[in-house]
């Protein structure tokens, strides 16, 4: 048994940048978040899905960019005496 689909499809493209796929809720604002990495967890309860997988692969990273690392050089103190 299939299901064939009649085409063309209905439906319409997705606006440029979209989520997706679409999580089960979604808050749009200009205000600006910070999102603490201890304090957010992305997973999903499908584990044989390649498509959430690929997702959260793809969302990580853009959450939670690699940090930068800071080298940190000491300060060269020169002192010179004239006797």
């Amino acid at each position: 048994m299939f299901i064939e689909a009649k085409y063309p499809l209905e439906g319409k493209p997705s606006p440029p940048n979209a989520v997706w796929p679409h999580p089960q809720q979604i808050t749009i604002s200009n205000d600006v978040l910070y999102i603490r990495p201890h304090d957010l967890k992305i997973d999903s309860n499908i584990r044989s899905c390649d498509i959430i997988a690929k997702a959260i692969q793809r969302y990580e990273p853009i959450f939670f960019p690699p940090k930068l690392a800071m080298i940190y050089h000491r300060p060269v103190v020169i002192i010179s005496y004239k006797v």
